[in-house]
């Protein structure tokens, strides 16, 4: 293989292939990126056995020599990432690869790509097409509520559903749920319902898209594909019982504050300043025309934050992990956003808009 190639290009697609390739694992064939270059293309390959990702590369590459070759994840995007050049030439040298740059040379061996593992491929028929950036946003407004090593699996992965022409995506660690929803009315088409690996669907995110482009969603048994006009991301489903999240969402809450969203979130830091990770909590006090975001710790002090809002209801005092506050504070894109509660001891309610929703369980507070 023998080729020359803008390096920023490059480098954005290789760090994608990258971020899938396992660096724990007991085969080290996996801690490697694959590369084809062919019919004017480059297709870039990882996987950690879970998931897998392909990513085509046509932009400013030039193939003198089609070819096949593994590259090490790591290594190599290192020097693309410091390599200064524009443009560079890479080629493969019995078992090594050189990539020549202006004024840098590196020689890496390489393995055998016929060790690489064979990625699923996907039938496109029958795949629901969605809205790339709408699938982007709503992904990004619940992965991070997704729970990080628990041993309930389903609680590792986001849900993905169909029902009613909407689909929903919703994710919860057990102290908080994330909901957000995506109106499909033109669509016919139905999914079952299935829990998808946060890993694959963060990938989803860094996939390039264009403007107005479609992703392509398949479900199949085990499998999920997501298709876009340059990537391919493939990865088990997660098994196991989602809860019933819509049973925990709170339906009776008398409180309802009108609140700007940055406005929040800046209160809610401010606070959290003066909390430690022993007393890591920060009371929300409701009063008509008011809001006010406190902390209060023996070793570190006090703070208090006071916010105007629209809200002429009864007093509350009620405490967050302020975490919890700051996760979806910053995720959201609404100016303004509804805070609901009842009780201090109740679960709360934030909505952004009419397709997006998070309960937050409180603090019990001293």
């Amino acid at each position: 293989m023998r080729l020359k190639v803008a390096r920023e290009p490059l480098r954005d697609a290789f760090q994608v292939a990258a971020s899938i390739a396992s660096q724990r694992t007991t085969k080290p064939v996996l801690q490697n990126v694959k590369v084809e270059a062919s019919e004017g293309a480059l297709v870039l390959s990882g996987t950690d056995l879970e998931v897998a990702v392909r990513l085509s590369l046509a932009e400013g590459v030039e193939i003198l020599e089609e070819g096949c070759i593994l590259l090490p994840a790591t290594r190599v995007a290192g020097i693309l990432r410091e390599s200064p050049g524009e443009q560079l030439e890479i080629q493969t040298v019995e078992n090594a690869c050189q990539i020549r740059g202006k004024h840098s040379v590196f020689k890496v061996l390489v393995e055998d790509p016929e060790q690489f593992p064979e990625l699923p491929a996907m039938e496109t028929e029958g795949a629901l097409a969605v809205d790339a950036a709408s699938l982007k946003a709503m992904v990004r407004k619940t992965a991070f509520a997704t729970a990080r090593e628990s041993t309930r699996y389903a609680l590792n992965g986001i849900l993905f559903v169909i029902s009613n022409h909407t689909l929903e995506l919703a994710a919860t660690d057990g102290r908080r749920l994330a909901v957000a929803s995506l109106d499909l009315e033109a669509s016919r088409a139905t999914l079952p319902q299935a829990i998808v690996p946060v890993k694959a669907l963060t990938e989803l995110e860094r996939l390039p898209t264009k403007e107005e482009e479609s992703v392509l969603v398949k479900l199949e048994e085990t499998q999920v594909f997501f298709k876009t006009e340059r990537g391919l991301i493939s990865s088990r489903l997660v098994e196991g019982q989602f809860p019933p999240h819509k049973e925990v969402i709170p339906k009776d809450l008398n409180k309802k504050v009108t609140v700007g969203r940055v406005d929040l979130l800046s209160a809610v830091r401010q606070a959290a300043l003066l909390t430690t990770e022993e007393a890591k909590a920060v009371r929300l006090n409701l009063s008509p025309g008011k809001l006010t975001v406190s902390s209060k710790t023996p070793e570190s002090g006090e703070a208090e934050v006071n916010l105007d809002v629209e809200y002429d209801g009864g007093a509350l005092e009620i405490g967050f992990n302020p975490d919890f506050l700051v996760d979806v504070l910053r995720v959201v894109e609404e100016e303004r956003i509804q805070f609901e509660a009842s009780e201090p001891t109740r679960p709360a309610l934030i909505r952004a808009g009419k397709d997006y929703l998070y309960v937050v369980m409180p603090l019990t507070l001293l």
